[in-house]
């Protein structure tokens, strides 16, 4: 039910809504102009978003059950946000580890 959905904060339901929240702080997720950018391995997707003159890369983990430290250094200069379902994605030495499905906006 909903509000199953709404207690867990694991829920698909509050992940989208951490995805709203993802492109309302960023503008250019919502209206940016769209390029591919090299992806760091089979399984973590990478591109970037230009709007008003700024560019953020997106990085999403696809794998279900995989993490995947990721040069942050190689797209950008810092990890402007991140999303993922159990808020285990961590920085460390400019390296960001990525949990299964997260999302992750490098500027």
């Amino acid at each position: 039910s909903v509000r199953e959905q709404q207690e867990d904060k694991n829920s698909i339901l509050n992940y989208y809504k951490g995805a709203m929240r993802l492109r309302n702080r960023h503008p250019e997720l919502a209206r940016g102009t769209v390029a591919a950018a090299e992806a760091p391995n089979d399984y973590v997707s990478a591109f970037t978003k230009t709007y008003d003159g700024k560019t953020i890369t997106v990085l999403v983990n696809l794998s279900g059950t995989e993490s995947y430290q990721i040069n942050v250094s190689a797209y950008g200069e810092k990890v402007a946000d991140v999303l993922d379902v159990k808020g285990a994605s961590k920085l460390s030495r400019g390296k960001l580890n990525m949990q299964p499905y997260s999302i992750a906006i490098i500027r």
